[in-house]
């Protein structure tokens, strides 16, 4: 180390794969992304749109996959927040809705979550998101690859098996050659969505995995309801307000409350719950400024914080014959 040399310090450090801490199923989530080697195309004319991104979270204990999110935007604290949101609800109705018949037993809040430095890991929306729901989230040391050995081992599978779809882009011109990755291009954002879903649940689940010399499925159960020698550490709470939860991840301002609504980028927005606030003044008599989220995919509704119902109102335009749009 002294040294400064790489890769004697890599041969001489402990990097067991046992994660310290990761003793029973939702003990400690990883976090991370990575570019899909593939075009999609759009829902309509199924033209090529361009390559999403993937947000992974995966259970450090048993490798289960706990929640994932797919847009074509780059990483922001929105992947963020939907796939902690789909890792913590319980998934029966996500796969219904999908036609997926695969099991997906895991949900419930983490008590950590580690991620590395980036700045949509590291930003207000989603620190604020994960002290409201009682997770502590930890930030990967710098130089320090390994510390998320777990994720970065995952998302490499998962961009092996990407290389395999119609579209596929391959990591390098060289690998792709003649290839024609937008001609070839197949999918939708929806049925990528399926694909990858099925993927890690009916491969990726029941395969034995290496490190552990059993499947991640097996290991999870294991995990949660115990075996002969280890007693489990049984079923976690049943989250239900998915709404909420994703809420608190959203991007946020804060806002005072104007007779005329609220106003973000030049847009105004109204619902007669604003009334309460008009004007509204502290013990200080300076005037209050409340928080106010908004879902980038669609500004309106946006999501308004009611400080004495302790409850987010859904406040539409004032003009309702605007059109909803994303925010880019």
């Amino acid at each position: 180390k002294s040294r400064g040399d790489k890769r004697a310090l890599e041969s001489y450090t402990a990097t067991p794969g046992r994660l310290p801490g990761a003793d029973y199923p939702l003990d400690i989530y990883q976090i991370d992304h990575t570019p899909v080697d593939a075009e999609i195309v759009d829902e309509e004319h199924r033209l090529p749109i361009g390559r999403p991104w993937i947000t992974v979270a995966i259970d450090c204990y048993s490798r289960m996959v706990a929640g994932f999110a797919i847009l074509l935007e780059p990483p922001s604290a929105l992947s963020v927040g939907l796939a902690i949101t789909h890792a913590i609800m319980p998934k029966e109705e996500w796969l219904a809705k999908r036609g997926i018949d695969q099991s997906w037993p895991i949900y419930g809040r983490p008590k950590s979550i580690h991620a590395d430095n980036g700045a949509d890991f590291r930003c207000e929306a989603v620190t604020r998101g994960c002290q409201n729901h009682r997770m502590d989230i930890a930030w990967r040391p710098v130089k320090k690859a390994h510390w998320g050995g777990h994720i970065e081992r995952l998302l490499g599978t998962i961009a092996t098996k990407l290389k395999t779809l119609p579209g596929a882009t391959f990591s390098n011109p060289k690998e792709r050659g003649q290839y024609e990755s937008g001609r070839e291009a197949q999918l939708t954002l929806s049925e990528l969505e399926r694909w990858v879903a099925n993927e890690l649940l009916g491969k990726y689940h029941n395969v034995k995995h290496a490190a552990l010399d059993t499947t991640p499925m097996r290991r999870f159960e294991e995990g949660i309801h115990g075996t002969a020698t280890r007693p489990g550490r049984g079923l976690p709470p049943r989250p239900m307000d998915g709404r909420t939860l994703l809420i608190d991840f959203l991007p946020a301002e804060m806002r005072t409350v104007q007779p005329t609504g609220l106003t973000l980028d030049n847009v105004r927005y109204y619902a007669p719950a604003l009334t309460r606030w008009v004007g509204a003044r502290d013990d200080k008599k300076r005037k209050m400024q409340f928080r106010v989220h908004r879902d980038p995919r669609a500004i309106s509704p946006v999501f308004f914080y009611d400080p004495e119902r302790k409850e987010y109102i859904d406040v539409p335009y004032a003009d309702l014959s605007l059109p909803v749009i994303s925010l880019g």
